[in-house]
């Protein structure tokens, strides 16, 4: 592997687990943003969704956020195909999306998880989202606002690579792929 690639990336399915990479070489160096709503924090409802989901009209948008960071698909088809992806039928897993964006959100039987998301705040999309399913919503982002919280590993082979990841904010799309 070392010859042919620059670095591995590991998403650690568990805490524990980052200790147990370290040990090869591994080092936290992705993480997200995540900032938290509860239904008491909906003061009124904001309501956006719709119950289309047509993902090729937001590529634009996803572009949008996130081109400056140098970190987007490439071809609105590569993103359509991570959209299938992350919407695997073994995953409870909403697109939901309102005239400005959209937002992929996971569902379990306590809260829901935003981990993709682009063209409104994050308050109103809690606010939409708290509205329509009544759970408290997890939201996650591109390092910034909020507690940021580890979600991958790097074992980098490269100098350059290493002393990248160390100068900045690497971002894994929170669809993790």
């Amino acid at each position: 592997v070392r010859h042919e690639c620059a670095g591995v990336c590991v998403i650690p399915v568990s805490e524990s687990l980052y200790s147990f990479y370290e040990r090869f070489g591994f080092s936290t160096a992705f993480y997200v943003s995540e900032q938290v709503f509860t239904p008491n924090d909906v003061s009124s409802p904001f309501n956006f969704i719709a119950s289309k989901t047509d993902p090729a009209s937001f590529y634009e948008i996803y572009l949008s956020k996130y081109k400056k960071d140098g970190c987007v698909f490439k071809t609105g088809e590569r993103f359509l195909q991570a959209v299938a992806e992350y919407r695997h039928p073994t995953q409870p897993c909403d697109f939901v999306q309102g005239e400005e964006g959209f937002a992929f959100v996971q569902r379990d039987s306590s809260e829901l998880v935003v981990r993709e998301w682009a063209g409104f705040s994050a308050p109103n999309l809690a606010s939409a989202l708290i509205s329509r399913y009544g759970l408290p919503v997890r939201i996650q982002d591109i390092p910034g606002e909020g507690e940021l919280k580890p979600i991958a590993m790097l074992c980098s082979f490269d100098e350059s690579l290493s002393d990248f990841a160390k100068e900045h904010r690497l971002y894994l799309n929170c669809m993790y792929n």
